[in-house]
């Protein structure tokens, strides 16, 4: 019974993080979306924030700043998080034991919350740039995408 437990455990790790792998950058994520990154290039949301917040150019040259200081950190994250999945992917194939699979699993979760730690920072910190109205759309915005997994309609693909 506890070997069926822990094989119960080490699934529920390991399936959303194969899923993720076969979606690219980590589709739980929700951040491969194109607000997030056209390629290997700057984030272009700056440009998509500045848009909706009716941001100044001050503000948008500092949310640039931020949104290039966490794409900055970000990406490596992501990197080492898409090698993970295709390493616990060869261990599932390779039929591996529980113990190798939780470790990647492990692995992979310890990443995914580096980089979501970075993204509550990029947020924390446009929010102490912005004035009242602008932070409670702001708030509203990452309200809808939490929710929805996604921006609100057509927010990404004004860019």
């Amino acid at each position: 019974m506890k070997k069926w437990l822990t094989l119960v455990a080490v699934l529920a790790l390991v399936v959303p993080a194969s899923l993720a792998a076969r979606g690219g950058w980590g589709s739980d994520f929700g951040h491969g979306h194109r607000m997030w990154s056209h390629g290997d290039g700057p984030p272009p949301i700056a440009d998509m924030l500045a848009k909706h917040l009716d941001l100044d150019a001050k503000q948008k040259a500092s949310v640039q700043a931020l949104a290039d200081q966490m794409f900055a950190t970000v990406k490596p994250l992501h990197e080492q998080l898409k090698g993970l999945h295709q390493d616990l992917e060869k261990a599932l194939d390779a039929n591996a034991d529980a113990v190798t699979v939780g470790n990647l699993a492990i692995s992979a979760h310890k990443l995914r919350a580096e980089a979501e730690a970075a993204h509550q920072e990029f947020h924390e910190n446009v929010a102490k740039i912005l004035n009242p109205a602008q932070k409670e759309k702001l708030d509203a915005m990452m309200a809808h995408m939490h929710h929805h997994d996604g921006p609100p309609d057509g927010a990404a693909d004004d860019q």
